[in-house]
C-alpha cells in the first residue's frame, strides 16, 4: 500500500473521531487542522500556519509528519532536530584545462568539503560507538548538491556545495557556525557561506510527571500495553511551530511494524498497523481530551 506518512496518520485521526463521535464524550475536544503545506519552505510554511484564536488556544496538541517504527510500540517526540541549509561558494582562479595553478575553485572546495565530512565523521562516530543512541542524538550533515563548470577542458570561476545539516538540540547553532566560517576561511579568499535556512531554537516540550497531559498520554499507552519511549525526532515537522507559540506539542505516529521509509518510492503501511493505529488514537484521545 503506497502512501505518505502523515497522510495515513490523519485518515487515523479522523476515523477514530468517526468512531468516538458516538460513544463516550470526552471534556474538552478541538479538532482543527494547522499543516503548512508539505515540504513547504519555512517562512512559507509558517504564513500557512493558522494558530487557534486566544481563548480557544489547545493545551497539548499532536503533530504528524513523524516517523514510524519498526518495533512493536511506536515512538513519541518531545522534540526535534533544528535544521540548517548551508551554501558555501568558492570562487577562484579560471582559465583553461591544461593550466596547472594555485587558487582555483575547486581545490577550495575540496577544502570545505573535507572539513564538513571530517565533522560527519565525528558524530557518525559517535552514533556508531555507542548502542544507546539514537539517530537524532548526534547531528548530522548531507552534502547534497554541488554546482560548477559548463565546459569539460574550462576551470569555473565559481563552484559551490550546499550541505543538508540537522542538529541536535543541545548542541549550539552559534557556536556550529562559527567552526563552518572558520572552514571557510581556511579555504582561501573567495570563499563565502550564505545560510539558506536556520531555525531558531524551539521550546522542548515537557516530559514528566509535571505535565499533566503527558502522564494522561503515558496512561493511555500504559492501558493498551504499549512501552513508549520519549525520542528527539531525526527530522522537523510542524510541531515546532505550535511549541514557538508556546503550546507543548508530541510528535506521535500511531504505525508499528513498520519499516521507516519517508519519502521512499517503497513507502507502505501494512492493513493491520493502520487499523491499530486507530485504536491506539482512541485510547490516547480517551485520556487526553478528559484532561481539565
Amino acid at each position: 500500500m503506497g502512501t505518505r506518512g502523515d497522510e495515513i496518520t490523519k485518515k487515523q485521526m479522523l476515523e477514530q473521531l468517526r468512531i468516538r463521535a458516538s460513544r463516550l464524550p470526552l471534556q474538552q475536544l478541538a479538532v482543527r487542522s494547522h499543516r503548512p503545506r508539505h515540504e513547504a519552505p519555512v517562512a512559507d510554511a509558517t504564513q500557512d500556519l493558522r494558530l487557534p484564536e486566544p481563548g480557544a488556544t489547545p493545551r497539548l496538541t499532536s503533530s504528524h509528519r513523524q516517523l514510524s517504527s519498526t518495533q512493536r510500540s511506536p515512538p513519541i517526540y518531545a522534540d526535534a532536530r533544528r535544521p540548517g541549509k548551508v551554501k558555501v561558494r568558492c570562487r577562484g582562479f579560471t582559465g583553461h584545462g591544461s593550466i596547472l595553478v594555485p587558487g582555483t575553485p575547486g581545490e577550495k572546495l575540496r577544502i570545505v568539503l573535507d572539513r564538513f565530512m571530517d565533522f560527519r565523521q565525528e558524530e557518525l562516530d559517535k552514533l556508531q560507538q555507542d548502542p544507546n543512541l539514537w539517530m537524532a542524538d548526534v547531528t548530522s550533515t548531507n552534502l547534497t548538491t554541488v554546482e560548477g563548470g559548463s565546459a569539460l577542458n574550462v576551470i569555473p570561476p565559481e563552484m559551490s556545495a550546499v550541505f543538508d545539516l540537522r542538529l541536535n538540540p543541545l548542541m549550539d547553532f552559534d557556536k556550529l557556525e562559527e567552526k563552518i566560517r572558520q572552514w571557510c576561511s581556511d579555504a582561501g579568499e573567495g570563499v563565502e557561506l550564505e545560510f539558506l535556512a536556520k531555525q531558531e531554537k524551539v521550546p522542548t516540550t515537557l516530559i514528566g510527571a509535571d505535565n499533566k497531559w503527558w502522564t494522561a498520554f503515558q496512561e493511555a499507552t500504559e492501558k493498551l500495553e504499549m512501552k513508549i519511549k520519549p525520542l528527539i525526532l531525526p527530522a522537523t515537522s510542524d510541531a515546532r511551530f505550535i511549541r514557538r507559540a508556546g503550546i507543548p506539542a508530541l510528535g506521535f505516529m500511531p504505525i508499528n511494524n513498520t519499516p521507516i521509509l519517508p519519502h521512499g518510492i517503497d513507502e507502505y503501511i501494512t492493513a493491520a498497523s493502520l487499523l491499530r493505529g486507530i485504536d491506539i488514537f482512541q485510547g490516547v484521545l480517551q485520556e487526553v481530551a478528559n484532561v481539565l
